[in-house]
């Protein structure tokens, strides 16, 4: 982004839906200067929608715990999984198994 963003100009953003099911307040954040904007013939729309769990961003939620666990098992050997809930958000909240080798 660099050459975009527009030093110390703030535009207010939100409230923005969260995936937790609550909203986030408006808040300021940096502005981008646009040059230029293209579309494909046919292009390629992503969503997620907002609300109280579950939702559709519950597979990614399982999806990232299978991605991450053998790089988590490189840094704490002592993991043996993980668990992220789903009303936790998938960031407010783990539940970890673990095989202790050290007092």
């Amino acid at each position: 982004l660099e050459g975009w963003l527009e030093p110390g100009r703030t535009l207010p953003e939100g409230p923005f839906g969260d995936h937790t099911g609550f909203y986030t307040p408006q808040e300021p954040f940096p502005a981008l200067t646009i040059d230029c904007v293209t579309m494909r013939r046919r292009p390629l729309l992503q969503s997620i929608v907002v609300g109280r769990p579950p939702t559709e961003d519950g597979p990614l939620g399982r999806a990232t715990e299978r991605f991450f666990l053998p790089l988590l098992k490189v840094i704490v050997p002592d993991i043996v999984d993980y668990h992220l809930p789903e009303a936790g958000g998938f960031h407010n909240c783990a539940i970890v198994s673990i095989d202790k080798k050290y007092p």
